[in-house]
């Protein structure tokens, strides 16, 4: 677990507002409950574990600034805290025994820390930005399936956006057709957590709060996960719309939730897209090669694959895709997302010295994926590995987004 100051006070916070929620979940017939609108309820329970969180918080960093689901902003500092005291209000007031506190830090709009606690179960989902997520005191990765078939999937459905059920139900349609099961558990924190920890296979919601997401979004991507827009952009929290998966489940799911269609059952995949720039086409996946000719085979792609990414602005190599007009592109300061796998950085530089090399998986926006093999012959170059990617021609601030590119993975192992 990080050691750093802020996570422990979110994990202490959450700690005491989840002895408050515990505590009163028998008793679920006994309390206020009230409507903020139709549906949407709030309880005593709400307020008195969002008061404990903001009080504990406070304690230590009395100037920092909140973003809380009761009280709403207050405040003005570079960190915020992004708190839902008791998500899945709906579950609670029913005495349905799934509910959770979320707790994220935020640091000039950048998810740092994160925290969604089940009360209930005394379950603890960790993250701290570049250094992985945790389930108490074990790290967890999201699940290694390549497809639907087979996937368990979480979904929602909120009362904010009742004009869009339709589509909702269209995606709903499709990927049941597509995966094995999916469950609409009430509580997205908690099933973001379960993304994160490898238990569903992926999730998707529309319609909800920054508060409602912020937590889970930096678990999933801590452990290697990719957390998106259905549109493919990355401004989640504020429109509300997300998708989490890994970067190959992410990928199937991805044209279902656009279209609310039906993927061709004999691939699992979406028909190939033509390529936004004439003349490219998107890189396969490396074959599997054996024999005298596959170690020729092998020498020759790993040489072309370290010129591609050393060199990756070649037309012919490369095919870079624009985000369409319907497409809102990530902000231009933003930093393209990396996620190391093994992580964090150290565990994965040593397994680097060891290899000698790594798989780059870029994931762009349109639900593509392409995968080159890095070669680090320069070992003494490799302590900083994110910031020696982001400084590669098509990773820099601005180039990324440009491309059309959502998130990189680095793995040692070929995926």
């Amino acid at each position: 677990m990080s050691n750093h100051p802020l996570l422990h006070i979110a994990i202490r916070a959450a700690r005491q507002a989840g002895n408050v929620i515990a505590r009163n979940i028998d008793r679920f017939d006994a309390f206020t409950v009230a409507e903020k609108a139709a549906n949407d309820f709030v309880t005593e329970i709400d307020r008195a574990a969002e008061r404990r969180i903001i009080d504990c918080i406070r304690k230590s960093y009395p100037d920092h600034a909140f973003l809380a689901e009761e009280s709403g902003a207050h405040g003005h500092n570079d960190f915020e805290w992004v708190i839902d005291p008791l998500d899945g209000t709906a579950n609670f007031v029913h005495g349905f025994p799934h509910v959770a506190v979320s707790i994220a830090v935020r640091r000039r709009g950048r998810l740092e820390h994160a925290v969604v606690f089940d009360p209930l179960r005394q379950e603890l989902f960790t993250a701290s930005r570049g250094s992985g997520a945790r389930l108490d005191d074990r790290r967890i990765r999201v699940a290694a399936r390549s497809s639907l078939k087979g996937a368990l999937l979480g979904s929602g459905f909120t009362f904010r956006e009742l004009d869009r059920l339709d589509p909702w139900l269209a995606a709903l349609k499709a990927l049941i057709s597509a995966s094995a099961q999916i469950r609409r558990s009430g509580s997205a924190a908690l099933d973001l957590a379960y993304v994160a920890a490898g238990r569903l296979d992926g999730f998707w919601q529309s319609g909800l709060a920054p508060w409602d997401v912020a937590a889970g979004a930096l678990l999933v991507r801590e452990a290697g996960g990719i957390v998106v827009e259905p549109d493919g952009g990355d401004d989640y929290l504020r429109s509300g719309a997300v998708v989490a998966a890994n970067p190959k489940v992410l990928r199937a799911m991805l044209p279902h939730l656009r279209h609310g269609r039906k993927v061709p059952a004999e691939t699992g995949k979406p028909r190939p897209r033509a390529a936004s720039h004439p003349g490219t086409t998107p890189l396969e996946r490396p074959p599997a090669t054996g024999g005298e000719q596959g170690r020729t085979t092998a020498r020759a792609e790993s040489a072309s694959s370290t010129k591609r990414f050393s060199r990756p602005s070649k037309p012919h190599r490369i095919a870079l895709v624009r985000p369409s007009g319907s497409e809102r592109p990530p902000g231009p300061d933003a930093t393209l997302p990396i996620t190391l796998v093994p992580s964090p950085a150290e565990v994965f530089r040593k397994a680097l010295i060891r290899t000698k090399q790594a798989w780059i998986v870029v994931t762009y926006r349109d639900g593509r994926e392409e995968v080159r093999r890095w070669r680090a012959l320069k070992i003494s170059a490799t302590s900083n590995i994110i910031g020696n990617l982001r400084n590669r021609p098509e990773f820099r601030t601005g180039a990324w987004q440009r491309n059309g590119i959502a998130g990189v993975q680095v793995s040692i192992e070929r995926p």
